[in-house]
């Protein structure tokens, strides 16, 4: 069937309660500082981890750099992040909004290495999508959510998917 602009999937998403743009950049300085994925990572926990875990081992580093007397950007980076986990990750709320943060982010993310695996092509051919979807299973994104970023991401460079062409904006005229 041939695509349309007007397809289910195209549907604008509702807005998402995420961390406001400069938090997200503060947390995102302090990991790269420590050479860390996410706050999670930072603490040495899973996303499943227990609120009470999370407390307590953020608690525990906040305790053992205190104890180092020298200020260093180590010391100043781990500080940081253990404030920033304890406000983010031990209140239920809060723990949501960072969680779906770290989602859209690993989807923007996924969506700029599909649009580079893309670009230049006039339709979707199945070995690039086979590795697009591997490459969305490997960042922990679901199948039929990695179908639907596939498809806009192909609609937005005029990608034709399963052969068939997509109209562009000069056709169109």
């Amino acid at each position: 069937k041939p695509e349309s602009p007007a397809e289910a999937d195209d549907a604008p998403e509702p807005a998402v309660d995420l961390l406001d743009p400069v938090m997200r950049r503060q947390i995102r300085v302090a990991l790269d500082h420590l050479r860390k994925r996410d706050l999670y990572d930072a603490l040495g926990l899973t996303r499943d981890a227990p609120t009470r875990e999370i407390a307590l081992r953020a608690d525990g580093e906040r305790q053992k750099w205190m104890k180092k007397t020298q200020v260093t950007a180590e010391k100043t980076a781990w500080l940081e992040v253990v404030a920033l986990a304890q406000s983010h990750l031990t209140n239920a709320a809060s723990r949501d909004r960072y969680d779906r943060t770290l989602d859209h982010e690993i989807e923007e993310a996924f969506c700029g290495s599909a649009a580079f695996a893309l670009r230049g092509l006039s339709r979707l051919d199945p070995g690039t999508k086979s590795v697009l979807l591997d490459e969305a299973a490997a960042r922990g994104i679901v199948p039929d959510r990695a179908e639907r970023l596939v498809a806009r991401t192909c609609r937005g460079l005029g990608v034709a998917r399963d052969g068939v062409a997509m109209p562009t904006f000069a056709s169109v005229l």
